[in-house]
């Protein structure tokens, strides 16, 4: 009973939302509390122990020897082996086309094994949560009257209690409508509330939707192109490949055709995950996808400094972190850096070759690779990186989002920075205030 998870990663001209950050490390190799962003997720696929996961398959647009150097470095630390498809250089493909292209080689016995695969799962990179693979399956394979499910789309409640998705709005997603679990329809960001539940981007299905729903919802949406001349031209925002003749859309076409049963025979489910989740859209949401992680992992980050509040990551080559400064809660600290006298950080991720002068302040932000901050600096963001309204009484209508410097980034001593995001290679000799400094 052997399974494939499937892991969709981009490309390096994808993630545009991401930027300044993505300018110089791609989303998918980003450092969150101490390991790159997919690294977490391969972390969560192999604490997985059913179905036992043979294979990794990783499928997106970077040059192969990017993915293949990524994949050497790793690979020693999983039980799984990890592949790397990559889409064709030129061909807009949509989100499925990647998994129809290689469907073939994705269904294949695994390394080492005799037996195709008959479970699957198709995870998106960029998403942050923990991933509750085990439990997915598990209700997939439950006993229920009725044949067997077949595919079970992770939905996440989107109200007010969710508070990692309140400045999140619900159209930005995919909406589930379900019955008693069985989803009767799909929309993919829908311009009315149609449904409580988002799609979470992490699906269960068996071998059969790849080896016949795929091709059926391809062929479907070749009929309808054909059939619409209108889709030729008309490409919707979020996904430029998606009416092409060669692109198909795995929300927009399959699970969408899954649902209200234009391609028939497949049962679809919805399970309802209500733990912290997040798609890591922008630079940043690195901050709560970096608090959730130091807080599954505390015991490989803890270090036994008085200045040192938990939960923390602090790279080995950063030590020694000075008596005077004080570090944490929820900080992340890549390799040499250098850390002055006097500083305070809290809720930031610094990354490696940054130099902090002394007595600086450093609050909800994001600092890239080879940033180099003066003394008696104040670098400052919101609680959460997102965008808040102020509380009654404050001047502004809105208070910054979290400050994000880019690599390269200097910082004169005594400036303070306030919301703002910096661009590469910028020297900042003045206050800034809510600005984006190209």
């Amino acid at each position: 009973m052997s399974a494939k998870a499937l892991i969709l990663i981009g490309g390096e001209k994808t993630g545009t939302r991401f930027r300044p950050l993505s300018l110089s490390t791609p989303k998918v190799f980003f450092p969150i509390a101490g390991k790159p962003l997919l690294t977490h997720l391969l972390e969560s696929i192999q604490a997985t122990s059913t179905p036992k996961i043979s294979e990794v398959v990783l499928i997106g647009f970077f040059d192969t020897s990017i993915i293949n150097a990524y994949i050497a470095t790793v690979e020693n630390s999983f039980t799984f082996s990890i592949k790397y498809y990559q889409e064709p250089p030129l061909m807009p493909m949509g989100t499925a086309g990647g998994l129809y292209y290689f469907r073939d080689e994705i269904l294949k016995p695994a390394s080492g094994e005799t037996q195709p695969p008959e479970h699957f799962f198709l995870i998106y990179a960029d998403i942050v949560c923990s991933f509750p693979l085990h439990e997915m399956y598990t209700f997939a394979n439950e006993q229920r009257p009725g044949p067997a499910v077949d595919f079970v789309i992770m939905g996440v409640p989107h109200d007010d209690d969710l508070s990692s998705l309140k400045n999140d709005p619900q159209d930005n997603f995919g909406s589930i409508a379900s019955i008693r679990g069985e989803v009767v329809h799909y929309v993919e960001k829908p311009e009315t509330k149609i449904s409580s539940v988002i799609n979470g981007g992490v699906y269960y299905f068996k071998a059969s939707i790849l080896q016949d729903a795929l091709p059926e919802a391809k062929k479907l949406r070749e009929e309808r192109n054909q059939a619409n001349a209108f889709l030729q031209f008309h490409k919707p925002n979020d996904d430029e490949s998606y009416s092409t003749g060669n692109s198909i859309s795995w929300e927009r076409d399959l699970v969408k055709m899954l649902a209200d049963k234009s391609i028939p025979g497949y049962r679809v489910f919805c399970y309802q995950y209500t733990s912290y989740w997040r798609q890591l859209k922008t630079a940043s949401l690195v901050l709560p996808a970096n608090k959730l992680y130091l807080e599954k992992r505390p015991q490989e980050s803890a270090t036994s400094l008085e200045n040192v509040v938990q939960p923390c990551y602090i790279h080995p080559s950063s030590f020694p972190i000075p008596p005077t400064a004080k570090i944490g809660p929820y900080v992340s600290i890549g390799a040499n850096a250098a850390i002055g006298p006097g500083v305070r950080i809290v809720k930031a991720v610094i990354g490696s070759d940054v130099t902090i002068g002394q007595h600086t302040f450093i609050k909800n932000a994001v600092v890239d690779n080879q940033v180099a901050i003066g003394e008696w600096c104040r670098v400052e963001g919101s609680s959460n990186g997102e965008v808040q309204q102020a509380k009654e009484g404050e001047e502004s209508d809105a208070l910054p989002t979290a400050t994000v410097l880019a690599t390269d980034t200097k910082v004169l001593n005594e400036v303070r920075v306030y919301g703002g995001v910096v661009l590469p290679h910028k020297e900042l000799k003045l206050d800034v205030l809510n600005e984006i400094i190209m």
